[in-house]
């Protein structure tokens, strides 16, 4: 208003003066003028980039601190330990966990966020804060990125484990169960190791077999108490309690199959075929 005013008085003195009389008047008025116009162009600028750099800091300074509670929560997922757990239900859940976090925490976010802070520093918008927190920020997302991703590795690792674990269970157990059928029904034939050698050698190599996996289960609940896994000892030790006792109920059985006492077995069968010869006669 005031340069206006100014204005407006130089200019009724200048259209009032002979021509030429106030030249030094109208060179002061266009000097005026340009320095005006030039202080009220960088003004207008600077107010124009300060508004919309506010409104950049806002969004900066929102999705910094989104990503720091993304990278928080990622954080203490990598660092639960699922030692108290050997199943692979459970570790199945925590690893979707992991993995859905971390499909939140996008390459596409980060470089986002370091694009809105370089446009913000070069405007001069709190330059050193925002270096220091994208700094910081850029070397925890590397380093929990990678953590992250060895973590999943190591639980697709434990569930595979788990998952072959809970197989040979469930296999020694069908094997057992199978076996002690065939043993009964030769018992009860008075079929003997000797009558079927071929039979004979392939369960022996069987039994063998499984006594090396029942070592092997006994080994891995061990490990498991070592590292301070109790649910998973507990889980195994019971369940390699169970097929220990089933076991030694079908050893009973393949040793009399083996090695019968006093050859009872064979006298049964001795004394049944006598005694169907002396009926047909």
């Amino acid at each position: 208003d005031e340069v206006n005013k100014v204005n407006e008085d130089a200019n009724e003195m200048l259209n009032g003066a002979p021509s030429g009389s106030l030249q030094e008047l109208a060179r002061a008025l266009m000097r005026l003028n340009a320095v005006w116009t030039d202080v009220y162009n960088r003004v207008d600028h600077y107010s124009q980039l300060f508004s919309n750099s506010d409104t950049q800091w806002k969004k900066w300074k929102n999705m910094i601190e989104e990503e720091k509670r993304h990278l928080e929560s990622l954080e203490k997922k990598i660092k639960r330990s699922h030692g108290l757990s050997s199943d692979a239900e459970d570790i199945s859940e925590e690893l979707d966990d992991i993995e859905v976090t971390l499909r939140e925490h996008t390459l596409e976010k980060k470089t986002t966020l370091n694009d809105l802070g370089q446009e913000l520093m070069a405007n001069s918008i709190m330059s050193e804060y925002i270096k220091g927190e994208l700094d910081s920020y850029s070397s925890q997302w590397n380093i929990l990125d990678c953590q992250a991703r060895e973590k999943i590795h190591n639980l697709e690792q434990t569930i595979n484990r788990s998952q072959s674990i809970e197989k040979q269970v469930l296999e020694m157990s069908r094997w057992m169960s199978d076996v002690n059928d065939l043993l009964q029904q030769r018992l009860d034939a008075d079929v003997l190791a000797g009558d079927v050698p071929e039979e004979y050698q392939s369960l022996k190599e069987e039994v063998k077999q499984q006594e090396e996996l029942l070592k092997e289960l006994e080994k891995t609940a061990s490990e498991y108490k070592t590292q301070g896994n109790q649910e998973g000892y507990d889980r195994l030790e019971n369940q390699t309690c169970l097929l220990k006792k089933h076991f030694e109920e079908v050893m009973v059985k393949f040793n009399r199959f083996e090695r019968p006492t006093d050859f009872d077995p064979k006298l049964g069968l001795v004394k049944r075929e006598l005694s169907n010869i002396e009926r047909s006669e």
